[in-house]
């Protein structure tokens, strides 16, 4: 977690490989294939600002199901509960990481195939205080030519 807290402060982002060990990746698989039936199709915000836009669905752009994990579930995974100590361990750094003081919801999303995709954004066009998203993908079998790597 160190080396992780360094590489933000130091370049604003790291790349965490095995972050979460096997069989947590494998709980994880399983907890949201037993939530697949609550996932909803995406949408995108469309407008320049947070007061005054729509939600609205365009696969071309997004074509991932979601479902948004809030803070008021009764058990948290385990996932979310890793990516609470990273953020614990970030602030304690001090710098910039030190004014974080929440983790907003966690987002589970589901990419069907199908050339389903999540076109190039710009995210947080809202600046909503967002300053540190976590990843964690969950394809044991993703090999780098599938795609779908961020950048």
């Amino acid at each position: 977690m160190q080396e992780v807290a360094e590489s933000l402060s130091r370049g604003g982002f790291a790349v965490c490989d095995n972050f979460i060990p096997l069989e947590l990746v494998r709980q994880a698989r399983r907890e949201m294939a037993a939530l697949v039936p609550h996932f909803e199709a995406s949408e995108i915000w469309v407008g320049k600002d947070a007061a005054a836009g729509a939600q609205i669905q365009v696969p071309d752009v997004r074509g991932d199901r979601v479902l948004w994990m809030c803070g008021a579930h009764q058990t948290p995974s385990r996932g979310t509960w890793r990516c609470s100590t990273l953020l614990e361990s970030s602030r304690r750094r001090g710098g910039w990481m030190q004014h974080v003081v929440e983790r907003s919801d966690a987002m589970l999303a589901v990419y069907p195939g199908k050339d389903t995709r999540f076109q190039t954004h710009i995210d947080n066009t809202a600046c909503d205080g967002r300053v540190l998203t976590c990843l964690c993908y969950l394809n044991t079998e993703w090999e780098e030519e599938f795609g779908g790597a961020l950048r």
